[in-house]
């Protein structure tokens, strides 16, 4: 009887316990960490806003080398998700909003549970970056309460965020840092314009950089239009795609027009928006194009500008008018979002 007294004791005091830890346990989650990463916004955002980089830091997924992520929806940003299996279970994360290079919001999933909020902060701040990295959960059930009061949960999250941001600016702050090139660049509206385009797809570099296509390209252009006088603008040459690995690019030589026609065989008419667009001006012969170009390339990089189009070259000097190539002037332009 002494026995199965001493048991019923421990038996309340068990049930104490949990009815205790279930109302003193935390109501819900909410763990916020913060750091700071002498790398810019941009830089620690790419570590972020793509699910197939989270591995190179991820807490979890050095604390459970069984962990399998697969990636589904969109590649990055609104839309991607990354589920996986683990010690601890399955879940999975969605992306939900983005702000490019300043904020992202995502949803965790995990069996029994309600949809927790996970936030994102990218402050540009001293020349580096605020990072914040939020959890908040739904309320949680009673035995979500004692759980989270056995596993000092919120503790426990923040052990990992810590860690993570960590790995993140381990990460980031390797990455070569992009400075901002002694270039000047306007922000303009590009007029909308019609267009007639011969397209040439995977053209060799060193082809490109001979100058042999530009000048019979632009010769059938003029032609097909009845001569210079049907031009309504100086030519132009859209970059299509560039193949690093390759060295190859698919370029369309191009003249404006002054209205819609029937394209020669080949050719294409297209209508360009009017647009936004980041111009510098190369003035010199077109061999220094490339090192202008990488100017160019580097300073939209090191100020966090996507593109919104196909880059592009505008001759404003014609050759045959000006033979002093030390004075011709070439637009480099770039689309970028509205």
């Amino acid at each position: 009887m002494k026995f199965l007294r001493v048991l019923l004791i421990i038996a309340v005091l068990l049930v104490a316990g949990v009815v205790i830890l279930g109302l003193t346990g935390p109501e819900k989650l909410d763990v916020a960490r913060t750091t700071f990463i002498q790398a810019s916004p941009q830089a620690v955002y790419e570590e972020v806003v793509d699910f197939k980089q989270w591995s190179a830091w991820s807490y979890w997924e050095k604390m459970d080398s069984t962990a399998v992520n697969t990636f589904s929806g969109a590649d990055s940003g609104p839309g991607a998700i990354m589920s996986w299996t683990a010690k601890d279970g399955p879940g999975e994360m969605e992306i939900l909003e983005a702000i490019e290079h300043e904020y992202l919001k995502m949803e965790m999933r995990v069996p029994d549970w309600e949809p927790s909020e996970v936030e994102w902060f990218f402050t540009e701040k001293d020349g580096g970056t605020e990072v914040k990295w939020t959890l908040v959960s739904k309320p949680m059930p009673f035995m979500g309460r004692v759980f989270m009061a056995l596993m000092s949960g919120e503790d426990m999250i923040a052990e990992a965020y810590d860690s993570g941001l960590a790995a993140i600016a381990e990460i980031a702050e390797a990455k070569p840092a992009w400075q901002v090139p002694d270039i000047a660049v306007r922000d303009e509206m590009a007029p909308a314009m019609t267009i007639l385009g011969l397209r040439m797809d995977s053209i060799p570099m060193e082809t490109i950089q001979s100058g042999i296509i530009q000048g019979p390209a632009m010769g059938r252009l003029v032609a097909a239009v009845g001569g210079p006088y049907g031009m309504a603008g100086p030519p132009l040459c859209i970059a299509h795609r560039y193949d690093e690995e390759n060295m190859e690019m698919d370029l369309e030589y191009a003249i404006p027009i002054h209205t819609a026609m029937d394209a020669p065989a080949g050719m294409i008419v297209t209508e360009l928006p009017e647009r936004r667009v980041m111009v510098t001006d190369h003035v010199g012969p077109y061999e220094g194009l490339e090192d202008t170009w990488n100017k160019m390339s580097a300073w939209m990089h090191a100020n966090a500008m996507e593109y919104a189009g196909a880059p592009y070259e505008v001759y404003v000097t014609d050759p045959g008018e000006e033979p002093d190539p030390s004075k011709w002037v070439t637009h480099i332009v770039c689309p970028v979002p509205q």
